[in-house]
């Protein structure tokens, strides 16, 4: 009986030094390994981190790509349609262009922003608030244009341009959208009026909360909201300084019109404090070319990027006397006629 005490003794010992091995069917699988890294992700909704299991090895360096491609976005996020959107990009001497799509109208015509340069100095500029006032449209994407060739002038600035905020009255050359409403009179200001031409609520329509958007994203110092048919140059907020510069430029008086109940001016210019400008063309320029609109205003939208500084409006006029459209214009399918443009109701 005392023989077999020294053969256990030895397993012992060898167990203790070699460690215990497990059977086969108790070995971690590879598939096993990956199910802590499955559950991480599932848990990404609630924002914790992705566990790694106690065997990192091989399946660390997966967890960590992954987690790569979970977390990546895009440089700026500006659209608020799905990611099937396209964004297209181009560049000239380090100046970025992109174009996003904001929204859609309630005919679900998109809403889009070009935006140009980068810079803490950032400016908006809107057209076509209105469907029967079109004469901006053309005036802001000759606009574009111009500040592609011209990158200099963008320095530490960033311009984002709405070309069309009203496609669907453009389409039917009407004030209003296809609901009725008057964008314009749409914000969220105290002096708004609920009715069935405002909106029966503050940004009941796609088509102003896109421009609710663009402000949020684009950090404006000072907007320029074109328009027609007044001939002058109106202002919210604290806008009379920047409204003398611009009519520097132009032969448009500056006149202050007032707060419009649920305007634009109001709730920027009033209401945030942001320098608001309403620059109203004269009514019946839509008859003229895209060149001829740029060589009469081109100047003061110029100086509505630059202010406070100044320009020299020689150079600008000898570039202006050869101006045509430009690989921005046809790169982002912008029309190449003054008749295609006012057609087409932009």
């Amino acid at each position: 009986m005392s023989e077999p005490y020294p053969l256990i003794l030895f397993t012992i010992a060898a167990i203790i030094i070699l460690g215990c091995p497990r059977p086969a069917n108790h070995l971690p699988s590879e598939e096993s390994l990956l199910d802590p890294l499955r559950n991480s992700l599932t848990l990404q909704k609630n924002s914790h981190k992705p566990k790694v299991g106690p065997h990192s090895g091989h399946s660390n360096q997966k967890s960590d790509k992954t987690v790569c491609k979970i977390h990546l976005k895009p440089l700026i996020i500006i659209s608020s349609q799905r990611s099937h959107d396209k964004t297209t990009v181009r560049k000239h001497d380090h100046l970025p262009i992109r174009r996003y799509t904001l929204g859609a109208s309630n005919e679900k015509q998109p809403i889009e922003a070009i935006v140009i340069g980068h810079g803490k100095d950032a400016i908006l500029i809107l057209a076509s608030f209105h469907g029967n006032e079109k004469s901006g449209t053309p005036l802001v994407r000759q606009l574009t244009d111009y500040l592609y060739k011209n990158p200099r002038l963008l320095q530490g600035r960033k311009v984002m341009i709405l070309p069309v905020v009203n496609p669907d009255g453009g389409k039917r050359n009407s004030r209003y959208n296809a609901r009725g409403v008057d964008l314009n009179r749409n914000f969220s200001t105290a002096n708004r009026i609920n009715n069935t031409r405002h909106g029966l609520k503050a940004l009941s329509e796609p088509e102003t909360r896109a421009v609710i958007r663009a402000i949020r994203q684009c950090h404006p110092n000072r907007i320029i909201s074109l328009h027609q048919p007044l001939a002058c140059i109106d202002y919210d907020g604290p806008g009379r300084k920047l409204a003398d510069h611009i009519a520097k430029y132009c032969d448009l008086p500056v006149r202050k019109l007032g707060a419009m109940p649920g305007s634009l001016g109001s709730y920027a210019g009033v209401t945030l404090g942001i320098p608001t400008i309403t620059l109203e063309l004269p009514g019946g320029i839509e008859k003229f070319s895209p060149e001829h609109l740029w060589k009469r205003y081109g100047a003061a939208l110029v100086a509505s990027i630059l202010y406070p500084d100044d320009f020299q409006v020689s150079s600008f006029k000898s570039q202006v006397s050869s101006f045509s459209f430009g690989p921005v214009q046809t790169a982002f399918g912008f029309a190449h006629s003054a008749a295609a443009t006012v057609i087409r109701g932009y």
